[in-house]
């Protein structure tokens, strides 16, 4: 609050014409007071609500952590990227493989060749393009796709064609039994065919994966409204046979329905692109290294997270958390949470082998402002020596009744999540008591306020009574005197 400017023009008295503002200012000692320590409070309470900012980022970043994938990430090369393909997740292992590729996996196509052989539609032929079925009512058509017979029964029309019979068989449902057939219609650039399609590569447990069609459409070719070619049982080819994947790792021959395969090498993926049929070295190197330099991202990221904290607390210690005894607590639980061994969780409560501890594997803290790093010697030789060991520090995890200590990454999330719980959490109790705190000085300054209005108030009509009470008696006064000289004339 400030104090109103009240002024009074020409004081009979003799009083300064703002007397009752040098008066009024005196009197607000006590909401100044009171105003201060508002703004200390919302200064804390902005701190505060900061610092739980970087706690929960703290908590989040460590919640990351607590996957073992988090830590076993990995790179993949191909010396021969045209032919094979890879990529590693994080069940891979370091390793080299030699892979030759004989033959890829392919897609079977069945297609219309009308008094052709069997085995190449070439021999056959289709329909002339627009050709329209003739029929007299509901035809239907059946083939069987990974041994499962797949009956339809058409309601073709005058005026249908080889398109409408795709769209009869695209409607079908064959989840039950793979990725489908899919039907459609090429030109041959004289003749339309019917081209059915199986969606899942390679032979179907030796056999091919669509057989058996049986399709009698008349097909009207000159416009007369009269059958000219018959599309029987028989009038279809295979375009291209299903054939597996046949390749070799590591000298051991290996046969796939599908040109990805992931069930071979565990954690890597193979991509088979090409075959050896052909000039160039036929055997494919496929390599698979520890990414050094992701998992050393990753611990930076914990480490930045949690150094925020730090430097933050370090920057309001003369401040807003001058005094404070949580956030010393609040660094104490860190450092113990870092400092602390993790243990296994089989139930004896040992430490882990070879590495326990943060500082085993080159965690270093600055002695003055207490932020942390790791050593990057250490970490790299760690790294080399046991690439998987540093994860069980951060992931290990314990199940109910096990002894032993939880991986630092469970254990700084856990802390984190106590001290910022929305109910019960230390720093949300500090920050409802700092919301009562200023809910309490806002009452209070309310009330002072109105008693410094009253206090003007009552001044200023006393001085406006003093200055009507002189000038009465200065009035008086004159009228006095000019008698008085009357009298003596």
């Amino acid at each position: 609050m400030s104090v109103g400017s009240v002024t009074f023009g020409g004081l009979a008295s003799g009083l300064p014409a703002d007397i009752v503002s040098q008066l009024m200012e005196a009197q607000t000692y006590r909401l100044d007071a009171m105003e201060d320590k508002e703004d200390t409070y919302n200064d804390q309470k902005d701190a505060f609500s900061e610092l739980e900012t970087l706690l929960k980022t703290l908590e989040t970043t460590s919640s990351s952590l607590q996957a073992a994938s988090t830590f076993t990430p990995h790179t993949s090369t191909s010396s021969d990227t045209d032919t094979i393909a890879v990529s590693a997740d994080s069940d891979a292992s370091e390793s080299v493989h030699t892979i030759s590729v004989e033959n890829l996996a392919t897609n079977q196509t069945a297609v219309m060749a009308i008094g052709g052989d069997a085995a190449d539609p070439n021999t056959g032929t289709g329909v002339a393009d627009g050709a329209e079925v003739v029929t007299d009512g509901t035809t239907t058509f059946t083939f069987d796709y990974n041994g499962t017979t797949y009956d339809i029964s058409a309601s073709l029309t005058d005026g249908d064609g080889l398109t409408e019979i795709a769209s009869y068989i695209n409607e079908l449902d064959f989840s039950a039994d793979g990725d489908g057939v899919v039907a459609s219609v090429m030109s041959d650039g004289t003749n339309e065919r019917l081209v059915l399609t199986a969606q899942d590569s390679g032979e179907n447990s030796g056999a091919q994966r669509i057989t058996n069609i049986t399709l009698d459409v008349d097909f009207d070719t000159d416009g007369d409204a009269t059958g000219d070619v018959t599309l029987s049982t028989g009038d279809f080819a295979n375009g291209i046979d299903a054939e597996d994947a046949e390749f070799t790792v590591d000298g051991v021959s290996v046969t796939s329905t599908s040109n990805s395969v992931s069930d071979v090498i565990e954690g890597v993926t193979l991509t088979l692109l090409d075959d050896n049929s052909g000039a160039g070295t036929a055997d494919v190197t496929i390599s698979v290294s520890n990414d050094t330099s992701s998992l050393t991202s990753t611990l930076d990221s914990f480490v930045s997270a949690y150094n925020s904290v730090i430097e933050y607390i370090n920057s309001e210690k003369e401040g807003a958390f001058s005094g404070e005894s949580l956030t010393r607590s609040i660094i104490s639980q860190m450092r113990s949470v870092l400092n602390t061994s993790t243990s296994l969780d089989d139930g004896s409560g040992d430490d882990l082998s070879p590495y326990s501890m943060l500082a085993e594997i080159g965690l270093r803290t600055d002695s003055e402002d207490g932020t942390i790093s790791f050593d990057s010697s250490t970490l790299s030789d760690v790294l080399s020596d046991n690439f998987e060991a540093v994860a069980a520090i951060f992931t290990n995890s314990l199940s109910d009744g096990d002894a032993g200590n939880e991986g630092v990454a469970h254990r700084m999330a856990d802390l984190m999540d106590a001290i910022t719980d929305y109910t019960d959490g230390s720093l949300t109790g500090r920050l409802d008591g700092i919301e009562d705190r200023l809910d309490s000085i806002a009452d209070q300054i309310e009330r002072e306020e109105e008693r410094l209005i009253t206090i003007e108030e009552r001044m200023t009509l006393k001085f406006a009574s003093l200055e009507q009470l002189v000038n009465s008696m200065n009035g008086a006064a004159g009228s006095l005197e000019s008698t008085i000289a009357s009298l003596q004339a």
